[in-house]
Order: structure tokens, then sequence, then C-alpha cells
């Protein structure tokens, strides 16, 4: 199939990643046969074009990745809020267990209310 007025195919390259997951399928799922694979991804790709349906799908799928990124980022947030919170706490019991037990002559003697 010649797109080209020049009558030559460009050469087409692929990034190494894509290629090599391209080549494992091909040889997993076609038996290594690249004209078979290719026919496929030809319809998968008329397929998706022709249908509005599947690009929203697609720009959907986009936007929702998108915000589950800046959900998880939220999450990574929330939880260093929460760790520094609960070490201020920690903290905070900590100062007050030593006051009550100064208050308290050292700790001897226990709680005077409960006598």
């Amino acid at each position: 199939m010649d797109m080209h007025s020049s009558g030559q195919m460009e050469e087409f390259k692929l990034d190494p990643k894509k290629q090599e997951a391209f080549e494992k399928i091909v040889n997993e799922k076609y038996g290594g046969d690249l004209h078979k694979a290719l026919r496929r991804a030809i319809d998968y790709f008329l397929m998706y074009e022709k249908s509005s349906s599947l690009t929203k799908v697609s720009d959907t799928l986009k936007e929702i990745e998108g915000k589950l990124s800046k959900i998880r980022e939220m999450n990574s947030q929330l939880s260093d809020k929460l760790k520094t919170i609960n070490e201020t706490k920690e903290t905070l019991q900590h100062r007050a267990a030593q006051n009550a037990n100064a208050n308290n002559g050292g700790g001897a003697g226990g709680n005077p209310k409960s006598n």
C-alpha cells in the first residue's frame, strides 16, 4: 500500500519499548505472522477512527487516568499530614503525661481523685 506521492514508503520506526511489546504480541498471538497482525491492527484502527463513541471512551479514560493521578497525589499528601498530626499528638500526650507526673510528685501515690 503506497501512501506517498513519491511512490516509496518512508521507513517506519517505533519507540523501542513499543516495538518490543508489539513483537511479543505478534509472536504470541499471531505465530509471528506480521501481516496477519497488521491487518488486525488496521481493522482496530478503522473501527476506532470511525466510531465517535470509542473516541469518547478513549478521551474519558484519559480524563479518568488524570483524575486518578490527582487523587493519588492528594492521598499521599493527606497521608503525610496524618502522619504529622499523629506524631504531634503523641508528642503532646507524652508532654501531658510528664506534666501530670511532675504535678503528682513524680507519679507516686497515683491519682488523688481515685481514693
